[in-house]
């Protein structure tokens, strides 16, 4: 048993890390003061502007967002984040049916940090739909990301519940190649 205890507390890491993320209704919300009830508080429910930021920041490789609906306010995110990374950092922008308005009065900013968009919109020969996507996920580098509900709007982080995942480890890596794969088969977005 001193064997299995010393393994456990001193090799053993589990495969993934997860912490909850969320934005919450501003004040005075119904929500927050029962969630503050219910689970005694906010302790383990992180901010989702916060840890966007701090995983901005901590970028070495490569930063990567993918949202499909963008707002002014969200547009001033997306440039922050960005600008939040390191100089070296590749910085990668999926979106849907090209560029957002909100974001095309940002090329300046995206061209100056030199930031790849793709679209993915795939048209479908089979269909008059296209292929796309609803998910809203960043990414840092190869092995950490966030996968949530949270768009880059203002509605999304203001005044709605938005509920998302912050993982670090082996499921990251996997959603880090789910990313490769839609940039793939993407359109490059010309700035």
């Amino acid at each position: 048993m001193r064997g299995a205890r010393l393994y456990r507390s001193r090799v053993h890491a589990d495969a993934n890390e997860v912490e909850v993320v969320i934005s919450r209704p501003a004040a005075p919300s119904r929500l927050v003061a029962e969630l503050g009830r219910a689970i005694e508080g906010l302790w383990g429910l992180e901010e989702t502007a916060l840890m966007l930021g701090q995983m901005a920041a901590s970028a070495t490789q490569r930063f990567s967002v993918m949202t499909p609906f963008v707002d002014d306010d969200g547009a001033e995110r997306i440039i922050s984040l960005l600008q939040a990374t390191r100089s070296c950092v590749e910085r990668e922008l999926i979106v849907r049916d090209g560029l957002p308005a909100a974001l095309a009065s940002k090329v300046c900013e995206l061209k100056a940090l030199n930031v790849a968009v793709y679209d993915f919109r795939i048209p479908r020969p089979d269909k008059p739909q296209n292929e796309t996507f609803h998910a809203k996920v960043v990414r840092v580098d190869a092995s950490e990301c966030y996968a949530g509900s949270s768009n880059m709007t203002k509605w999304s982080f203001e005044y709605s519940l938005e509920l998302g995942f912050h993982v670090k480890g082996a499921a990251a890596a996997r959603v880090s190649q789910l990313l490769d794969a839609v940039m793939a088969v993407s359109a490059r977005v010309s700035l």
